[in-house]
């Protein structure tokens, strides 16, 4: 299967340590995910893996959608 292919797209979260404590990171994933599948970001078709190495924990949900948007902008110009 190609990335193109991929219809939802899929999506999958790494984050480390770094991030904060168990609980801290399943929020965040939680977050990640509620941004990626309520329609607040065009997710394009494909797989995606988001990372992240710093310390997220204090950024709010507007501040992790406006992050998210701009990064699928980018991927989207690429294409």
């Amino acid at each position: 299967m190609t990335d193109t292919q991929c219809t939802p797209p899929r999506v999958a979260f790494a984050l480390g340590r770094r991030n904060g404590n168990a609980p801290t990171r399943n929020r965040l994933r939680r977050q990640l995910r509620a941004i990626m599948s309520h329609g607040d970001v065009v997710v394009p078709p494909g797989l995606f893996l988001i990372g992240h190495n710093g310390n997220i924990e204090s950024c709010s949900v507007s501040s992790l959608r406006l992050e998210v948007g701009s990064l699928l902008n980018r991927i989207g110009a690429r294409k």
